[in-house]
């Protein structure tokens, strides 16, 4: 700025401009003279999460202990394990789901004896967020329920019989664990080992199996100590880890007929970088890398137990390549499939360890051979709107809800994503900006023919109405992203509807039902194939326990939903469940000449926990007292239409505009008193 005869530049005023230095001006001005000061740093974040393998997870900790790191960006892994006495400030970045979450994240500060806890959280726009910053007593000193774990569960004990199986194995055979070095497994003859011995049915491993499986679990669901049928289930044809190493061992002569190929056709440079790729992949004794880990393989594959026993995990893999640093390698972005359906669905974008990663194919291996998504098809039903699922395409299929004939035409193939995401090429590094969820995922009650039926009873109430209750075990449900895709069947290049009409891309032939878009492999070829249309689901089998209500009100979708989120808080209260291993939706079934929706709840967990079931205990007894509980829930609340006391939680936020606890009573009131066994016919 210019300066005239010293005039002060500012309307109506007549003064004078004096000469200042710069360190005048700034002498009382606390931000600068805080700027300046020796204590300001540059300031240190890394991510401390499960997405990190574990020498990563290690390092960040140790620097942050070192104070080489100033801050921690956490998931759950730092909160169960780790041990920083010193750690004095603890940043939620929103609200946690539950109390128990709060004190879990909050608690890790202010452990040591010389340290004070200071823990911050900010609440984020959303429903769940604004009620706990009203009411912030509600979460800091909220109830927390006892831990109940219920152990019989058939995929979680199969993992321990594998577990256990492997352990005996590598104590026989130690060069084939080979200090955690999975080399020999899977490039030189150590799974032929194991196969070998598993199929002698040792008679030591068969002791050691009864003696640490309890007796109730060595014989149900297919699981059989004494007969060895858990054997195949592990290395049959269709095994779980007879499939991951039949992948690996494919994959890796998949690699060496490519490079074979570029070779013959004197494509040098190409077939360089697939030596290097793979190189990467099999990290065998010649190849001049740290050697693939042998436990973490096992984890990855779903063949061992690990934390929070997910039993149907998939992963986004990365492209390798000599673009892939090496900070970039050694990640884990593994979810259960019930959450990646959403989560990793093509388009979606991931961080981790400070990089952006966009999910773009559905995994297909390059020489497939059945190890491969899963093709299934799925229709809505016309006249009631309930989805369908078979695994066959055959011609004739009534609906599971009204049993109206679905016509063929409907059928659409859906993918079960079993062998998980790969990310784009190009990584970018994180934006300021937090990534945009793009997609969600509903469940779904599809029945299954083979479910065992535990329990099914009819009661009456002292209203002159009935409940009909029926549990079942090893019972499906199905889990849908609610986006279409486009997806090359040939490589697995998939893009979202949603995604394709925003970048402006023509929408596909609605006469051929295809999509053309130019696209590469995942492994680095141009790939011509068309895309074609296509939803991702995932069907998983639980604990289930269906509810019919005798009443044409039960026919108000938005009153059944109030009615079940009810008895899912009653249900958590009266039988000391924790609220997240249950959970709940609706399904239409006939009702005299009506179609009225059940409530269908179930455990959380894939496989069952029991929870569920105990509602069919005591002849009625428990359900009496549910559903009494389900009232004075609802009807003794103050709020319009209702809060976090009745009906809303972290969980419903999707519904919460949908809840309202005075349909809730008003229904259940109908159903209140005593209740008693009725033989009379089926509702």
């Amino acid at each position: 700025m210019k300066n005239c005869q010293n005039s002060c530049i500012s309307i109506r005023c007549d003064g004078k401009l004096k000469e200042i230095s710069y360190e005048e001006l700034l002498n009382n001005n606390h931000f600068a003279r805080l700027y300046s000061s020796n204590l300001m740093k540059p300031l240190h974040i890394k991510e401390h999460t499960a997405q990190l393998g574990r020498e990563e997870q290690q390092k960040y900790q140790e620097m942050f202990v070192n104070k080489e790191i100033n801050a921690l960006s956490c998931s759950t892994t730092f909160e169960m394990g780790v041990d920083v006495g010193t750690l004095e400030t603890v940043y939620l970045r929103n609200m946690p789901p539950t109390p128990a979450n709060y004190v879990q994240r909050a608690g890790r500060a202010g452990r040591s004896r010389n340290s004070a806890a200071y823990a911050l959280t900010y609440a984020k726009l959303s429903s769940h967020d604004f009620t706990y910053f009203e009411h912030p007593e509600y979460m800091i000193a909220g109830k927390i329920g006892v831990p109940v774990f219920t152990i019989s569960n058939e995929k979680v004990v199969l993992r321990h019989i594998y577990a256990i199986a492997l352990s005996d194995f590598f104590n026989i055979h130690p060069e084939v664990y080979d200090d955690n070095n999975a080399n020999n497994l899977l490039n030189d003859d150590g799974y032929e080992e194991l196969v070998s011995y598993l199929e002698r049915h040792p008679d030591g491993l068969k002791k050691l199996l009864l003696a640490s499986i309890p007796e109730n679990m060595q014989s149900v669901s297919g699981i059989s100590i004494s007969n060895w049928e858990w054997v195949d289930s592990l290395i049959g044809k269709d095994g779980i880890l007879n499939g991951a190493v039949t992948d690996f061992i494919d994959t890796v002569k998949w690699y060496e007929q490519e490079i074979k190929r570029l070779k013959k056709n004197n494509n040098l440079q190409a077939a360089a970088s697939f030596e290097r790729r793979l190189k990467e992949y099999r990290r065998g004794e010649n190849d001049g890398l740290r050697p693939n880990q042998l436990i973490e393989f096992l984890v990855r594959n779903n063949v061992l137990p690990k934390y929070g026993f997910p039993v149907d995990t998939v992963e986004l893999y990365q492209i390798t390549g000599e673009h892939t640093s090496k900070e970039r390698k050694n990640l884990q972005m593994i979810r259960d499939l019930q959450l990646a359906i959403g989560e990793y669905a093509p388009g979606s974008q991931v961080v981790a360890d400070g990089w952006l990663y966009t999910s773009r194919y559905i995994r297909k291996l390059p020489n497939s051979r059945g190890h491969d998504w899963e093709e299934v098809y799925i229709a809505q039903c016309d006249k009631c709107q309930t989805w369908n699922y078979r695994r066959s395409d055959a011609k004739s299929a009534n609906c599971v809800s009204c049993q109206k004939p679905i016509p063929l035409k409907k059928w659409k193939k859906a993918i079960e994503p079993r062998k998980g995401f790969v990310a784009d090429a190009k990584v970018e590094e994180v934006p300021i900006k937090k990534p945009e969820k793009l997609f969600r995922s509903d469940d779904y009650y599809i029945g299954d023919p083979k479910r065992q039926i535990t329990y099914k009873q009819t009661f009456a109430t002292s209203k002159g109405l009935k409940i009909q209750l029926e549990t079942s075990a090893n019972d499906s449900l199905m889990v849908m992203c609610d986006e279409k895709f486009f997806v090359c069947d040939k490589c697995g290049y998939s893009i979202s509807s949603k995604l394709s009409k925003n970048s402006g891309e023509k929408e596909f032939s609605s006469l051929a039902g295809s999509y053309e878009k130019k696209h590469h492999s995942a492994w680095g070829h141009e790939c011509s194939s068309k895309l074609y249309p296509r939803k991702l689901c995932h069907v998983f089998k639980t604990d289930v326990i269906k509810i019919i209500f005798s009443t044409i009100e039960a026919t108000d979708k938005s009153v059944m939903l109030s009615v079940m989120y009810a008895l899912l808080e009653a249900m958590s209260d009266v039988l000391d469940i924790e609220r997240t291993d249950i959970k709940g939706c609706l399904h239409k079934i006939r009702y005299e000449k009506h179609l009225i929706y059940a409530v269908i709840l179930y455990d959380a967990v894939a496989g069952g926990a029991g929870h569920v079931r105990r509602l069919s205990k005591n002849d009625g007894k428990t359900l009496e007292k549910v559903i009494e509980k389900a009232i004075d829930i609802t009807k003794n609340c103050s709020c319009d239409p209702s809060c976090y006391k009745c009906l809303r939680n972290y969980y419903n936020q999707a519904v919460h505009d949908n809840l309202n606890r005075k349909n809730a009573y008003k229904f259940l009131e109908a159903f209140s008193g005593e209740i008693v066994v009725n033989n009379d016919k089926e509702i």
